[in-house]
């Protein structure tokens, strides 16, 4: 059609006849109308439904096959909707009349329902499952085109069910929930028998450096009134000798002044007496050394050479232990240094840092680099392990113990001295009593000495890419006079 007329000619003449110089289209409107008078003339005659006749029929009113086949198919629909319909406000129909009925059940008075619709009171409303909401029949159904649209009492009923399986899984969450706040309330209630704990070693250990300087202070005391009684037994002998000097000086000037009050023969008489007696040479009087009270001796490097004894009393340790990190059966000594297997497993919360499987404590610092050294002594204690473990090493179950999964370790284990892996053991002169762990992390080295004499028992060498802590592993010790191993404590 395009370019069939001039741009300013009237589109009329494309529906106008061929005799009257128009193009001779049939516009959409014109062919509904024929088909709908055709469809009314069909109606009305009634056409049977006996398929012999229909042709027949089809030929009277002038229907087209296909025009037919479509009102067969909107005759279907329609009872189609209908049943539909009767079962949504439950009333009674004749397919072929299409008159509704309304069923035995009556909708309940309108004092006893809720009207949900103002203009439409009388209709019961519906709900609308895609979107989610009620709805007036008569004033909406045409908007919800392709919706589940289903009654009220269904809508509750799917709506229930959906619910239902809503719950069980918030039901677990609760449940979850409740074990979570249990946890954290036992955690909590650790967490102030810790608190405890430290204070009452905090109050100890103060106590005993307390104690201990208190005795530092009456030592240095004690020592001053030591240098005050020298000091006294010095000057006192020089004193006493001055006050006997001035004593037979007073003396003597009384005697010369007697003698000039003498007259002649006397004067002369005893003027040669007096001479020799007050005219004698005498020796010279200045102070001697020693005199002052030595205050540098007393305070000169008092608090140096207090805190260097302290040195005797407190130790320093390179490793101190985590009692978070220790297994149930392990028992942390007080100073977090020493851990050995008890016979009876201990309340502790189950904290994500704690180990559960293996029984293992970490040092409370790792490493990411530089050279670090400790000493373990574990005597004859006949079941133990030291060494390394990366952060992310599983705590909580039970893996293969290879450095694959980050640890190192040397252990003695039924009399046999392993390292890194069960397959690698070792043979060695003697039993270690000491063994001292070497970390270089830069240059990916590990080294397990023997301090008695130095003598490497293995040495390692690895990429460390994760930070490591220092652990101790301790079993059963049988019959050994060891029940436990510790880190050993250095002079700082």
């Amino acid at each position: 059609m395009h370019g069939g007329f001039h741009p300013k000619s009237s589109t009329l003449r494309l529906y106008t006849i061929h005799k009257e110089g128009g193009r001779g289209l049939v516009s959409v409107r014109a062919t509904i109308q024929d088909e709908t008078s055709k469809y009314h003339k069909y109606i009305k005659d009634k056409a049977p439904t006996d398929d012999s006749d229909s042709g027949e029929q089809r030929m009277r009113a002038g229907l087209k096959d296909s025009t037919e086949a479509l009102i067969l198919a909107a005759q279907e629909q329609a009872l189609s909707t209908k049943a539909i319909e009767a079962q949504i406000y439950q009333t009674r129909q004749d397919p072929r009349s299409g008159e509704l009925s309304l069923s035995q059940k009556q909708p309940a008075p309108a004092g006893e329902r809720e009207s949900f619709c103002s203009k439409h009171p009388e209709q019961r409303p519906l709900f609308c499952l895609d979107e989610c909401r009620s709805m007036c029949p008569a004033c909406e159904f045409s908007l919800h085109y392709r919706h589940k649209v289903v009654t009220v009492d269904s809508a509750v009923t799917e709506l229930k069910e959906q619910l239902r399986s809503k719950l069980q899984p918030l039901t677990q969450r609760k449940e979850q929930a409740s074990n979570l706040l249990r946890q954290y309330e036992e955690i909590n209630l650790y967490a102030q028998t810790q608190v405890e704990v430290c204070e009452r070693q905090v109050k100890e250990q103060f106590e005993r450096l307390h104690r201990f300087l208190q005795q530092e202070e009456e030592s240095v005391l004690r020592a001053l009134r030591e240098e005050q009684s020298r000091q006294a037994h010095t000057i006192e002998p020089q004193l006493q000798k001055i006050r006997e000097e001035l004593s037979t000086l007073e003396e003597n000037i009384q005697t010369v002044e007697e003698q000039l009050q003498r007259q002649s023969m006397d004067f002369i008489r005893e003027y040669r007496h007096t001479h020799k007696q007050t005219l004698l040479p005498q020796p010279g009087l200045k102070p001697g050394p020693g005199l002052l009270i030595n205050q540098a001796k007393v305070l000169g490097n008092m608090a140096f050479k207090a805190w260097d004894k302290m040195r005797a009393v407190v130790h320093y340790s390179p490793v101190i232990l985590d009692p978070n990190t220790a297994a149930s059966f392990l028992y942390v000594s007080e100073d977090l240094r020493g851990v050995r297997m008890g016979d009876i497993e201990q309340q502790v919360p189950d904290n994500p840092e704690r180990f559960t499987y293996y029984p293992i404590v970490l040092g409370s610092e790792g490493f990411s680099s530089g050279s670090h050294q400790w000493d373990v002594e574990v005597g004859d204690h006949s079941d133990w392990c030291i060494g390394l473990v990366t952060e992310s090493f599983e705590r909580k179950r039970r893996i293969e113990a290879v450095p694959e999964n980050g640890i190192w370790y040397l252990e003695l284990d039924c009399g046999k001295y392993i390292a890194l892996t069960v397959n690698n053991e070792l043979n060695l002169k003697r039993n270690p009593q000491k063994i001292r762990v070497k970390l270089d992390y830069d240059k990916g080295k590990l080294y397990f000495y023997d301090t008695e004499d130095m003598s490497l028992i293995y040495s390692h060498t690895e990429r460390f890419t994760e930070k490591m802590f220092p652990f101790l592993d301790a079993y059963v010790s049988q019959d050994a006079k060891t029940k436990g191993i510790k880190i050993c404590s250095t002079k700082y």
